[in-house]
């Protein structure tokens, strides 16, 4: 989890015009890591850089302060876990874009 959200928040900071992360499919078990990206949003990091409120067994980031918020501003979180139907997820990106 710790990873792929600095991944993703490194990409969102690069990528300016980027502004929602649709989450679908299966939650990654061990792992967590669409949970950890809702909780990131909703309720930031403590001093250590760990995400409050993950659940995910190591949800402690490398980013620096500004890029996770930047990513906390910026971002958009559509949670959809779970949905794993291609249309019904095409409706809602058609929907975001339209």
């Amino acid at each position: 989890e710790n990873k792929g959200v600095d991944e993703i928040i490194k990409f969102t900071t690069n990528n300016k015009s980027l502004r929602y992360i649709l989450l679908c499919g299966e939650e990654v078990k061990g792992h967590l890591s669409g949970q950890t990206l809702i909780a990131l949003k909703q309720n930031g990091i403590d001093q250590n850089k760990k995400v409050i409120n993950s659940t995910a067994p190591y949800p402690f980031l490398t980013c620096t302060h500004h890029e996770i918020e930047h990513f906390r501003h910026q971002i958009n979180i559509i949670n959809k876990m779970g949905l794993k139907d291609l249309d019904k997820i095409k409706d809602i990106v058609y929907d975001i874009y339209v």
